[in-house]
């Protein structure tokens, strides 16, 4: 399973990068104990494979190719991130690359409207804290 997404916040013509900060957790799947439980720093864009080897959780040559249990498993991003509240000015959450299949949450509330390759929310300020926020990914199988 490989994710090559990236996501920002945009404000009128400013725009707010999110690509650092990530983790990733198993969330439900056939994977090793050793990632079960973890929260695994997480590049972004970048891939489960990669994260899961550069964390030293992938031996010999399942470092080199993506064992067949990373695809069959459900994954989940998360991102912590502060964010000061300005004017009333709408905030775009935009994605690029993210699967279709994905979930979004914001602050524990779903964004709707996932369901679509890279997906983006016009107005999303009124989800934002000011203060510390969450965003999370969730990234499940797909159907056989």
């Amino acid at each position: 399973m490989t994710h090559h997404f990236s996501t920002e916040l945009r404000t009128g013509t400013r725009s707010r990068p999110l690509n650092a900060g990530w983790h990733i957790r198993l969330l439900e799947g056939p994977a090793p104990l050793a990632v079960a439980a973890r929260h695994i720093p997480a590049s972004v864009p970048g891939s489960i494979r990669q994260d899961l080897a550069v964390a030293g959780l992938l031996a010999g040559q399942q470092a080199e190719s993506s064992p067949g249990w990373i695809r069959d498993c459900a994954w989940e991003y998360s991102l912590d991130f502060p964010w000061r509240k300005g004017t009333a000015a709408p905030v775009e959450l935009a994605f690029q690359g993210l699967d279709a299949a994905a979930e979004v949450h914001l602050n524990g509330k779903p964004l709707h409207g996932a369901g679509r390759q890279n997906p983006d929310w016009p107005d999303v300020a009124a989800h934002l804290f000011d203060g510390l926020n969450t965003l999370k990914v969730a990234l499940h199988p797909a159907s056989s």
